[in-house]
């Protein structure tokens, strides 16, 4: 990761609410993937290709998002959400003996688990916009990096899983409501025009 951006990541993370955490930024060498996660501690990593195809201005908006993740804690809530889950769905999948039961309940803890996600998700994108703002980057950049990862998804069809299952809120919704916070916290709407996409 270039010395910008590992400023840009410390810039940002220097804003949240949590301080005790160090944060560490890293590029995960995975050329056919496009993401960006964190880890519970401070950890957050792009893919290789996530990295290459998205400007300055759009890496510090998916770090504030990612940094967001981290400093409210959701790695670690989810875990021990799905602890709790596990606690009351396995003693019944094993009772079931594989049948229709067992596989139902599977899948109510992975919907369970899916709204838990989306639910964070979306806290992310607005604390995360507002965090990129409060550290003096352009809150735009969150919006344009949805807009390159929209157009690259429908280009390749790449989710083709019903929004039931899918663990982000619809990436159009995403850009609405990222966009709308955007303009509220003064950007224009030349800031928020996606101007190219360039997808190695």
């Amino acid at each position: 990761m270039a010395r910008r951006d590992q400023r840009d990541g410390q810039a940002v993370s220097a804003c949240v609410g949590r301080k005790d955490i160090p944060y560490h930024f890293r590029i995960v060498q995975a050329k056919e993937k496009i993401n960006a996660f964190a880890l519970p501690g401070g950890y957050v990593y792009f893919t290789e290709r996530m990295w290459q195809i998205m400007t300055p201005a759009e890496r510090a908006g998916i770090l504030a998002h990612e940094i967001t993740h981290c400093d409210q804690r959701h790695g670690v809530d989810q875990m021990l959400k799905a602890r709790q889950r596990a606690l009351w769905t396995l003693p019944l999948v094993i009772l079931s003996g594989g049948s229709a039961l067992g596989y139902a309940v599977m899948l109510g803890d992975t919907l369970i688990n899916q709204r838990y996600s989306r639910k964070m998700e979306r806290e992310a994108d607005e604390l995360g916009i507002k965090l990129l703002n409060d550290a003096g980057f352009d809150p735009g950049g969150l919006v344009t990096a949805m807009k390159k990862l929209l157009h690259i998804e429908s280009a390749v069809n790449r989710y083709e899983l019903s929004d039931i299952f899918a663990s982000h809120p619809d990436t159009t919704k995403r850009i609405d409501y990222l966009a709308e916070a955007a303009l509220s916290m003064g950007a224009t709407s030349e800031q928020l025009e996606l101007k190219s996409v360039d997808d190695p």
